[in-house]
Formats: C-alpha cells, sequence, structure tokens
C-alpha cells in the first residue's frame, strides 16, 4: 500500500497488489486500504501513458472474471506501446484466456517479431492447435 500511494503507477507493486487482491481478498470484502480497481484508477490517472500499468489491470480483470474490461485494458496498453514485445506477449497470453485466437496469434507474431526471447505463448498456441508460422517472416 506504501509504495502504491507513493508511486502510484510501480509495476511490481500493481502485480503484488493484483496477486495479493486475487488470491487473499474474498469477493466483496472491504480491503483494508484501497480496493484494487482504485489502485489501477490512480496509476492511469498518474501516468496515462503507462501502457504497463493498462496490461496489468486486464490481467486482474481477466483474474476476477471481467473479461470485457480486460479487453478494453489489453487494447490501451497495445495502442500505448504498439512496439513493446513484453506487451505483445502478455496480451497475447490475456487473449489465449478471452479464448480469442486470432489475436493472441497476432500478438505472438509480433511479439516474436520484435524480439520477445520466452517460447511459452508460442508452445500454448501450438498446445490448443492454433499456432502457425507467420507467412510474411518465412518467405
Amino acid at each position: 500500500d506504501y509504495t502504491l500511494r507513493a508511486f502510484p503507477n510501480h509495476h511490481r507493486a500493481l502485480y503484488s497488489m493484483l496477486r495479493y487482491y486475487v488470491e487473499r481478498v474474498p469477493r466483496g470484502a472491504n480491503p483494508l486500504y484501497y480496493s484494487a480497481d482504485c489502485y489501477f484508477k490512480r496509476a492511469i490517472e498518474f501516468s496515462p501513458a503507462d501502457a504497463t500499468a493498462r496490461l496489468l489491470q486486464g490481467i486482474y480483470f481477466l483474474k476476477i472474471d471481467r473479461p470485457e474490461n480486460a479487453r478494453l485494458s489489453f487494447d490501451a496498453a497495445l495502442v500505448l506501446a504498439p512496439n513493446s514485445a513484453e506487451i505483445h506477449y502478455n496480451a497475447g497470453l490475456g487473449f489465449i484466456e478471452l479464448k480469442e485466437y486470432d489475436l493472441a496469434l497476432e500478438h505472438a507474431h509480433r511479439a516474436y517479431e520484435l524480439g520477445f526471447p520466452l517460447p511459452g505463448l508460442k508452445h500454448r498456441l501450438m498446445r490448443i492447435g492454433v499456432w502457425e508460422d507467420n507467412p510474411e517472416t518465412t518467405n
């Protein structure tokens, strides 16, 4: 709480907070300090161009079963950071959870084009039978 009050868009603290709210705070319970939604709202108002805060907000929404909000957050993150391999990679993972496999594949290709090193997204897409090589890069 202290870190997020002092630095509203501190990414590691936001991620820790989202995990705490998802894993430890029962739905509908009054939080000790701010609600998770409030922490994200503060982060976004503090730094509207922070794509990672939007991405983390999308992950939070996925975990609490608010898929429409998750989609909007992922879209906002991608608009703010269209050349971020990390944003594309993690948005791709989110789109798998949303069962939007075409978008997941599109963002996987973009993440790997931008040099993202981890093959986890590709492997998940392969396991569900969606992966195909990018025709633009296999010529």
